[in-house]
């Protein structure tokens, strides 16, 4: 069941989730790992989340990539990181299951001086 301080819009969002026909494999970087979270406290993770990664470290990123991204949180890395993401997915499923990779770069509360705009 899901967790007691999970709001019920986030709880009504993943059960529609659950509930589409497709698998997802999903990568979250800084911010967005509570995403993880979700998918598993509500009843039908099983059949919709394939894998879940957290590359946090700099280092885990450039290798999960296979390559340094200009910017460790932008769109751009986000989608580079779903792609990844994809192949794996696809590699995770036999037949004609429809998959998806999800990706999500966030910027989490620092007590250091950020790079770059935001």
């Amino acid at each position: 069941m899901p967790g007691k301080n999970m709001n019920v819009s986030i709880v009504e969002l993943v059960q529609r989730i659950h509930a589409a026909p497709s698998q997802i494999a999903l990568t979250v970087s800084g911010g967005g790992g509570s995403a993880i979270a979700h998918l598993l406290e509500v009843p039908g993770g099983s059949r919709t989340l394939l894998m879940a990664c957290v590359p946090y470290a700099e280092k885990a990123l450039i290798h999960f990539l296979g390559t340094r991204p200009e910017h460790f949180c932008s769109s751009a890395t986000s989608r580079a990181m779903a792609m990844v993401t994809f192949q794996h997915a696809r590699e995770l499923v036999s037949g004609n299951v429809e998959v998806a990779g999800v990706a999500c770069t966030a910027g989490l509360v620092t007590d250091r001086p950020r790079a770059g705009p935001h």
